[in-house]
């Protein structure tokens, strides 16, 4: 597997990553996703901040991610629970795992590539967030290490209000 930055000529192969995640995430009875988001401005300015992320094994992509360092509003604090890791933290958002992939381990290593992004940049914790009723993500992120830590709501976005379980892992 090869993990590297996606570029703008990335941006077909990262849109059929999301489709493929929206069409499985519909089948699975979950709204999240399901309102055009995301698509092709979020892939543009994800490049373009250079946070946009590509797992491949022999130039086919197996995911996309987003490695993110600025602070999340819907992250400021959390409705049930709290943060168990105090400082400065990354996070990942928008991870998509192509269907032949999935329960491979691609999102375990998206996980660690972030864990080893965060160690480099001096950051304390890497923090995600999925939707209460995606077992799928759930399953995976407890796998990767990461704990369970409580309940927030979207700041902003299509699904502003919409409520998250939150998880963090130390670096």
């Amino acid at each position: 597997m090869i993990i590297r930055k996606a570029a703008e000529q990335d941006i077909p192969a990262v849109l059929s990553l999301w489709e493929n995640a929206k069409i499985f995430m519909k089948a699975q009875g979950l709204p999240q996703w399901q309102q055009g988001y995301p698509a092709l401005p979020e892939a543009q300015q994800d490049i373009a901040l250079q946070r946009l992320w590509l797992i491949e094994e022999d130039g086919a992509p197996l995911a996309a991610f987003v490695f993110d360092t600025l602070p999340d509003p819907s992250y400021a604090s959390l409705a049930e629970g709290g943060w168990r890791i105090p400082g400065p933290y990354g996070a990942l958002h928008r991870i998509a795992v192509a269907p032949e992939a999935r329960g491979k381990g691609v999102g375990r290593a998206a996980a660690a590539h972030c864990r080893s992004l965060c160690a480099q940049l001096g950051l304390s914790a890497l923090r995600v967030d999925t939707h209460p009723d995606n077992r799928p993500m759930r399953t995976m992120l407890e796998k990767a290490g990461f704990t369970h830590c409580g309940l927030l709501y979207l700041a902003d976005g299509l699904e502003a209000g919409s409520p998250r379980v939150a998880y963090e892992m130390p670096v």
